[in-house]
């Protein structure tokens, strides 16, 4: 409640609301952006990105790696929402990552035309929107945490705040799981179905 007793929930629900539909903005033009970036941009390096997705997505599984990816992403925006700037930040990470699998998403069907096609839509597609699920909410968190820490929030609140984002960041930490378990197992299967 504010200081006439009035609870502020409505506000604070569109608030969250225009952080997750820019968060989802982010991931539509991070995506669009590396599926462009091969056709328009690439010119000579399109044999390099290729050969990055065959070693990334069709070799063999590297379970390192994967974990590593979704740590540095996860991670990284978690310390944002500790950061009194990382509100301007966190959107960066978001579009990058989906910048990242436009790009893979694009490599995939220029190496293999339709059969790509195929292997995008049941391989790399599902994986892209479980990751980025994942990494939109810890995006919506940490920008609000930042941002209430930027306006010198009352502790009180800040506190709660805090104590907050650990559960709701600790539920999220859960749930990368499954973006990484869908990499690691079911992608290859699709890829091996495919091809």
């Amino acid at each position: 409640t504010d200081e006439r007793g009035s609870p502020k929930m409505p506000f604070e629900r569109k608030y969250k609301n225009n952080i997750f539909l820019i968060a989802l903005c982010v991931i539509a033009i991070g995506f669009i952006t590396g599926c462009l970036y091969i056709g328009f941009f690439c010119g000579g390096g399109l044999s390099q990105i290729c050969a990055e997705y065959k070693t990334s997505f069709e070799g063999s599984v590297k379970i390192f790696p994967i974990i590593a990816d979704t740590l540095f992403f996860t991670v990284t925006l978690f310390l944002l929402g500790f950061s009194l700037f990382g509100f301007w930040f966190c959107n960066l990470f978001l579009f990058l990552k989906a910048m990242f699998l436009g790009i893979t998403a694009s490599a995939c069907y220029c190496l293999n035309g339709v059969r790509g096609a195929l292997t995008v839509a049941t391989a790399i597609l599902p994986y892209a929107f479980l990751i980025l699920c994942v990494l939109c909410l810890f995006c919506v968190e940490a920008t609000d945490l930042s941002y209430h820490a930027y306006r010198a929030t009352d502790r009180a609140i800040l506190k709660k705040l805090i104590k907050r984002y650990f559960a709701v960041c600790g539920a999220l930490f859960a749930l990368a799981a499954i973006p990484v378990l869908w990499r690691i197992f079911l992608t290859p299967l699709a890829i091996k179905y495919i091809h």
